[in-house]
């Protein structure tokens, strides 16, 4: 899939999706810093809603998925200490560049279904122990089919789904935050 910029985010995608396989199925902001009580944040269409810039190491979060047709994510994964761009400017990035950064293990992923179906906590328990600038996305393609995307990542065992059908993951279209953990 591309981007409005003409660069693909297939990958990328994906990349996030292999990282879920066999986990997945196994179970914007305020200006706040935030304590280490549970911090709710609502997953819109195309939006982190209620989530703060900057939390205390520790800190758990919980999501509730507001859409009644798009599947969500709560991917956080830490950017390398050198990483000086925003997170604007990296989700524009053509995917060779963008992937390498969202390589590393996340330090959290939850999958919320519209509906109000249980959230799946796919990597972590929702929260997020080591400081460090952090980028959250959701990498779900747009208008993919929340229980085809879901076997999709399931059959595909530790590789990259194949088949989702949809257009470019949600961050494309401005699912995507920083979040700075203290």
């Amino acid at each position: 899939m591309r981007n409005v910029d003409g660069t693909k985010h297939h990958g990328v995608r994906l990349a996030i999706g292999a990282a879920l396989a066999g986990l997945a199925l196994a179970a914007c902001g305020s200006d706040t810093t935030t304590s280490a009580k549970p911090v709710t944040v609502t997953l819109a269409d195309y939006q982190y809603k209620n989530l703060p810039k900057e939390v205390k190491a520790g800190t758990t979060f919980e999501v509730v998925n507001e859409s009644k047709a798009e599947l969500h994510e709560f991917v956080a994964i830490a950017l390398p200490a050198t990483e000086k761009r925003s997170v604007a400017e990296l989700t524009k990035l053509p995917e060779s560049e963008l992937g390498p950064l969202l390589s590393a293990q996340p330090a959290t992923v939850m999958l919320a279904q519209p509906g109000g179906a249980p959230v799946i906590k796919a990597i972590g328990d929702g929260s997020i122990t080591t400081p460090g600038r952090y980028i959250v996305l959701c990498a779900i393609p747009t208008g993919a089919k929340p229980q085809e995307y879901l076997d999709a990542v399931a059959k595909a065992q530790g590789k990259k789904p194949e088949g989702v059908a949809g257009g470019p993951p949600h961050f494309v279209n401005g699912m995507a935050a920083e979040l700075v953990v203290k």
